[in-house]
């Protein structure tokens, strides 16, 4: 795909080399040996020339290392991993800091198998992601389950927020399944990603907690059923934008739907600026003949759309503006959401956060005319909360997340433009610093009610004395001295203090005037 980079190959600006390897294998047993040894940060060659055999095996990927190969780099194909039987999956990756890049993966069946019986007994997967690895500049092809399966559910559920771009993904086609990408639980990325021959090229299970987000990708002409779906009952998000759609005709001849929405997305659909080859526009009627796109299963009545929204989508093959469909000129701006959570918290994302940007290595902001921060919002417009940027020059950039009640924290050195999307940034709860207030009536009785903002407790400090009738009530204190001071600990701020008479207030070790507390 000249210029755009597309499906990954000639061109992809993020290859690994020889040089970059801690380890280079071309044999089954030298790959196996290398997983044993290998530590987090280090990457695993597999030499451009090799074919490497994992039939009846399942592997799991190590934690934190690069499974790479030369695909693209000097016009190579990249080393070549297959299996030649049913493989239910190959190579499994549990961690978030997994890239599996420059690849072959080969399956047993390429293009359209119809099995005798149970299309799971012939199930074969090479790739399955359940933590939130980065799969890029691969070629996919010949599996009959899936090329990429993202997350898992029933009762050892897990979500996965993989990364799958640049990717070539093409003829995986059994009658039953046969997927490009499925989906099961996660919030995945698909971007610049080229589609083909594929039963489905996206599926997705379709219960709570599936969504997934699709972007500047290409569905080929050729397909089975659906080009990008979700299974009903809906699962929660869908996000299809800036794609474009060859697909028109099915391999069995009738009208092939590019897009299905099998249900009711509990949070939504959004099917914007795509562009489809087919030339029939449904408007308002969620299931119209011919329509490349359809939504049924679905629990409301009549023909209208139940919480799909499509907005700015072109149809017919002549060619749209640059904006809709995929990018024909490379990716010279970009758009970045970012996304902020609490340390520990993993089902929701932060408001109130104060994020921003910091050119890096030089990028050019000169032609970028947008605010350097941005609070993060919750908007019904993809998955949540968030804080966004658009028209961003494409470059590497550090993001950092501020918030009055947290630790601030940077992610660095974002590559942002034709392959960015960071995780979310975590910050951590700030821990408040415990302050000391110590009062005593010089001599004179007095009595004496503040409150805090924060914690309160009793304290020795000062050489107070801690007295039964000196009470704290949530954040009240209320007590009473003579000559012995009375100290507290607390945490926050003193939002109110009165006494009966003129006492002496002791704050962090300094004299204060108590009627300005």
């Amino acid at each position: 795909m000249t210029g755009t980079e597309i499906g990954g190959g000639d061109g992809y600006d993020r290859t690994v080399s020889p040089a970059d390897a801690d380890v280079i294998v071309s044999t089954v047993d030298e790959l196996l040996e290398a997983f044993d040894d290998v530590s987090s940060g280090d990457v695993v060659y597999v030499d451009d020339d090799a074919e490497i055999d994992l039939t009846g095996r399942r592997i799991t990927v190590p934690a934190g290392i690069t499974l790479a190969s030369g695909r693209g780099r000097g016009g190579k194909n990249g080393g070549l991993i297959s299996c030649t039987q049913r493989t239910a999956r190959m190579l499994q990756i549990y961690d978030d800091d997994v890239r599996i890049t420059g690849l072959r993966f080969r399956g047993s069946e390429i293009g359209y198998y119809d099995p005798s019986g149970d299309v799971w007994d012939y199930n074969s997967l090479a790739l399955r992601a359940y933590g939130s690895c980065e799969i890029d500049n691969c070629e996919i092809y010949g599996w009959t389950h899936a090329g990429i399966g993202i997350g898992n559910v029933g009762e050892d559920a897990t979500s996965s927020d993989a990364h799958v771009h640049h990717c070539s993904i093409h003829d995986n086609m059994m009658s039953g399944l046969g997927y490009g990408v499925v989906i099961y639980r996660g919030e995945p990325l698909l971007e610049y990603n080229y589609f083909n021959g594929n039963r489905h090229s996206i599926a997705a299970d379709g219960t709570s907690g599936c969504s997934y987000e699709a972007r500047y990708n290409i569905q080929g002409p050729n397909g089975l059923v659906f080009g990008f779906e979700m299974h009903s009952p809906g699962g929660e998000r869908v996000d299809i934008h800036h794609n474009t759609f060859q697909y028109v005709e099915n391999r069995n001849g009738n009208v092939a739907r590019s897009v299905a929405i099998r249900g009711t997305p509990s949070e939504g659909a959004t099917i914007e600026d795509n562009w489809f080859y087919n030339a029939t526009d449904p408007g308002d009627n969620r299931y119209v003949d011919g329509s490349p796109v359809v939504q049924y299963d679905n629990d409301a009545g009549g023909d209208g759309w139940d919480n799909v929204l499509l907005s700015n989508n072109h149809f017919g093959e002549d060619e749209p503006a640059e904006d809709i469909g995929h990018p024909r000129n490379g990716p010279e701006r970009a758009q970045l959401r970012v996304y902020v959570r609490e340390a520990g918290v993993e089902t929701d994302y932060l408001e109130g956060a104060t994020v921003g940007i910091t050119p890096h290595d030089g990028t050019d902001m000169s032609r970028y005319d947008g605010s350097y921060l941005s609070s993060t919002r919750d908007e019904e417009d993809y998955f949540g909360t968030y804080a966004l940027f658009e028209g961003l020059p494409v470059g590497n950039y550090d993001i950092f997340a501020i918030h009055p009640e947290y630790e601030d924290n940077v992610y660095t050195d974002l590559e942002l433009g034709s392959s960015g999307r960071q995780p979310p940034i975590v910050l951590e709860p700030r821990e408040e610093p415990e302050q000391i207030i110590t009062i005593s009536g010089r001599g004179r009785f007095a009595r004496y009610e503040f409150t805090v903002s924060g914690t309160v407790e009793k304290s020795t400090a000062d050489g107070a004395t801690i007295n039964s009738y000196d009470s704290i009530d949530e954040s009240v204190v209320t007590g009473r001295t003579t000559n012995e001071p009375d100290s507290y600990e607390f945490t926050g701020e003193i939002t109110s203090f009165e006494a009966s008479s003129g006492v002496e207030v002791m704050l962090n070790g300094e004299r204060v005037d108590p009627s300005e507390l």
